[in-house]
This record gives C-alpha cells, sequence and structure tokens, in this order.
C-alpha cells in the first residue's frame, strides 16, 4: 500500500494516495510489538514514522492545515526529534499564522539537521514575520498611549 500511495502521489493523485498510505497505517498498527524482534519493532516504526508524514505532506497538498498538524504530531509520538515532521509542522503552523510555535519547532529541527536548507529558509520566513509582527504591535501600542 505505501509503494502504491507513493506511486499516485508521484502522478498528483493525492486523494487516492492518502488512501493508500491510512491503509498501510492500519497493518502496520496492527503489528504488535511482541512479537518482533529489536530490529523488526525498529523498522516497523520507522515505516510508520514515514507513514505519518508522508500523509503530512498530503494534507499540506490539500490545503488542510489541521490535518498536517495532527499527522506530523502523530509521527512525533512515535520519534520526537524527526526533522521532517517538525518542519512540516512548522510549515503548518507558519501557514496557520501562528509564527511562535512554528519558530519552536524551526529550532528544534535545526537542532536534528542544523544544515538543512529547507529549514533554514523557513526559519527566515518565520523570523521575518515575527520581526513585523512585533513592529506592528509597537506602533499599535505607541498610537494606543500616544507616543
Amino acid at each position: 500500500n505505501k509503494d502504491e500511495g507513493s506511486e499516485l502521489f508521484r502522478g498528483g493523485n493525492f486523494v487516492h494516495a492518502g488512501k493508500r498510505y491510512k491503509d498501510a497505517l492500519a497493518h502496520a498498527g496492527k503489528i504488535q510489538g511482541d512479537d518482533l524482534t529489536p530490529d523488526q519493532a525498529s523498522q516497523t516504526k520507522r515505516i510508520k514514522v514515514d507513514l505519518h508524514l508522508n500523509m503530512a505532506l498530503i494534507w499540506t497538498k490539500l490545503d488542510k492545515l489541521d490535518q498536517v498538524l495532527r499527522a506530523c504530531d502523530d509521527a512525533l509520538s512515535l520519534d520526537d526529534a524527526n526533522a521532517k515532521a517538525l518542519y512540516r509542522r512548522a510549515f503548518a503552523l507558519e501557514n496557520l499564522k501562528r509564527y511562535d510555535d512554528a519558530k519552536a519547532d524551526i529550532l528544534k529541527a535545526l537542532d536534528a539537521a542544523p544544515s538543512d536548507k529547507a529549514i533554514l529558509q523557513l526559519q527566515k520566513r518565520v523570523d521575518a514575520q515575527i520581526a513585523r509582527q512585533k513592529k506592528k504591535e509597537k506602533a499599535m501600542w505607541g498610537k494606543a498611549f500616544g507616543a
């Protein structure tokens, strides 16, 4: 299902790709840790994280930002330092204008991947938005208090 989803995604068929990824997640969820060797458990966890990240990307393409956040939260519940999950969640938070939350995720992502160009680029955009927001607030409060 994961490979089929990836093929559908590459073809731009995001809805059907998402269904395949969901099916793969449901299947992976049925695999119990007690029945697995440590290597198998680690591999299963990695696959689940990848599937949640794929779902986050699908939801991004479909502009469903709340779903992006949920998929990234699911991935981060399995791997709390996953740079890609932190980046995708920060990207969604930026689009929701939650710049301070986005900044926090960016800083965590940079801990895991300090030279990732996409994360660094997102950091610049979010920092610029935070600076604009502070400037606007300062101007507003200045007018309110006659400064």
